[in-house]
C-alpha cells in the first residue's frame, strides 16, 4: 500500500513471555498518521501488514510428521469493529485467522496440508490440472474451483478425494473441457471438520480457438441410450447438425443456428430411435469457407 495509507502507530505491550500488537485507526489530519481508508460498497476496510520474527523463542516439536515450529499469536477484535476479519497469505494459501486461537503460519508440517506444487496444461479445449502434497492431515477432499473474467463468482467444477492423514508425496489430476476462453482456478482444500483453505493457480489457462471445422467421432460407441458429439469451430458460423437413417432420410435436427468459435459438445438420446446404423452430419459456413462433415454411429439395443 502506499505509505500514506499503511496502518500507523503501531504499539507493543509485553508482559513476561507474551506481547500485544496493536495497531491504531489511521487518523487524518494529524502528524504522523496516514489518510483514512475508505470502505469499499460492503463497508469493508481491506489492509494489509506483514508480522516478522526471527522466530528464536518459539517452541520447537517433534511429532508424527517431523520438527516443526508452533506460534502462537491471537487476534482480537476491539467491540466497535466486532466485524473484523483478518486473513494471512502464506504463498498461495489463504487462511482466515481472525478467531483468537492457536494460528500456525510458516512452520514445518503445520498446515493440514501441505502444497508442493500446483500445474496446468492445455491440449486443444482439454485443461489438466496437476497438484502434489508433501503431507496431509485430516485432509477430506479438493474442490476444484473455476472463474471466468468478468463472471464475478467462482463454481465448483469438480471434487477430488484427500488421502486423510499420510506423510510422504501424493499426487493429484483433474481434467475437464472447456469452450474457448480464460480461466482462473483454485484448489478447496477441506477437512473432515469442515475447515478449509484456498490455493490458488499462479497462471491463467488459456483455451484457444480451433484451427479448422472438425465433427468428432461419437462416445461410447456403439451405444444404447445416449452418445456424445463433440465439434469444433474455427471462425463464427451458421451450423445445422442433422440424423440421417441407413437410407439417407434426414430423422432429426440436434443443432441448428449461429454460432462463435469454439468448442462445442452436444448429447443425443437415443429413446425414439431403434437399433440401427445411423450417420451425423456438420454442414455450414463462416466467412472464409463452407464445411459438410460426416461420421457414423450405431445403436444397439
Amino acid at each position: 500500500m502506499p505509505v500514506n495509507l499503511r496502518p500507523v502507530n503501531p504499539q507493543i505491550h509485553i508482559n513476561g513471555d507474551s506481547g500485544q500488537l496493536i495497531l491504531e485507526s489511521n487518523f487524518f489530519p494529524g502528524s504522523g498518521n496516514g489518510f483514512l481508508i475508505p470502505p469499499d460498497i460492503t463497508g469493508k476496510r481491506i489492509i494489509k501488514m506483514k508480522l516478522r520474527t526471527s522466530a528464536s523463542s518459539f517452541l520447537i516439536k517433534n511429532g508424527a510428521i517431523g520438527y516443526y515450529v508452533e506460534l502462537y499469536p491471537e487476534w482480537r477484535n476491539l467491540p466497535m469493529e466486532n466485524s473484523t476479519n483478518i486473513f494471512a497469505y502464506e504463498d498461495s494459501r489463504l487462511r482466515n485467522i481472525t478467531s483468537p486461537q492457536n494460528h500456525f503460519i510458516n512452520g514445518i508440517g503445520l498446515t493440514p496440508v501441505e502444497l508442493t506444487s500446483f500445474t496446468s496444461d492445455v491440449n486443444f479445449n482439454e485443461v489438466t490440472l496437476r497438484w502434489s502434497t508433501a503431507q496431509e492431515i485430516n485432509n477430506q477432499r479438493f474442490d476444484i474451483e473455476r472463474i471466468s473474467p468478468g463472471s464475478g463468482k467462482w463454481i465448483i467444477a469438480g471434487s477430488v478425494p484427500g488421502h486423510g492423514t499420510v506423510s510422504g508425496v501424493r499426487d493429484y489430476s483433474f481434467c475437464e473441457h472447456l469452450s474457448s476462453g480464460t480461466y482462473n482456478y483454485r484448489l478447496k482444500q477441506i477437512d473432515y471438520n469442515g475447515n478449509y483453505e484456498f490455493f490458488f493457480l499462479k497462471n491463467e489457462v488459456d483455451v484457444g480457438i480451433p484451427a479448422k471445422y472438425k465433427l468428432l467421432q461419437n462416445y461410447p460407441n456403439p451405444f444404447n441410450s445416449s452418445t456424445i458429439i463433440n465439434y469444433e469451430l474455427k471462425e463464427d458460423c451458421n451450423l445445422n447438425i442433422s440424423l440421417f437413417d441407413i437410407n439417407g432420410k434426414e430423422i432429426m435436427n440436434l443443432e441448428q443456428g449461429s454460432f462463435k468459435a469454439g468448442y462445442y459438445t452436444l448429447r443425443l438420446n437415443s429413446a425414439e430411435l431403434s437399433t440401427g446404423i445411423y450417420f451425423y452430419r456438420l454442414a455450414g459456413h463462416g466467412n472464409s469457407s463452407r464445411f459438410n462433415l460426416l461420421k457414423k454411429m450405431l445403436i444397439v439395443k
